[in-house]
């Protein structure tokens, strides 16, 4: 019995580390990617006008302020609250 515990934590730590690792490190690029492109677009918005106050922000540990992630089983969405007016 302890043999097929240890066989089937072997099956399952080399599927996590091909797969979900692979996929979670592909997910976070494509996300530090798209937020500095997000920063840049919010910074210009910010020069053109005055009023808009851009709340998208990296905390320190590394995730983004104002950002969700819904997962599907091949894609994935990015939601973003990136800003307001204030008049």
């Amino acid at each position: 019995m302890l043999c097929q515990n240890a066989v089937a934590y072997q099956q399952i730590n080399m599927f996590f580390n091909d797969k979900v690792q692979s996929r979670r490190l592909e997910i976070q690029k494509a996300i530090v990617i798209i937020s500095e492109v997000v920063q840049e677009v919010l910074k210009s918005v910010e020069q053109m006008e005055p009023r808009f106050i851009s709340t998208f922000s990296q905390k320190l540990d590394g995730q983004y302020e104002g950002v969700s992630i819904i997962l599907v089983s091949i894609k994935f969405w990015l939601n973003l609250a990136v800003g307001s007016f204030c008049l």
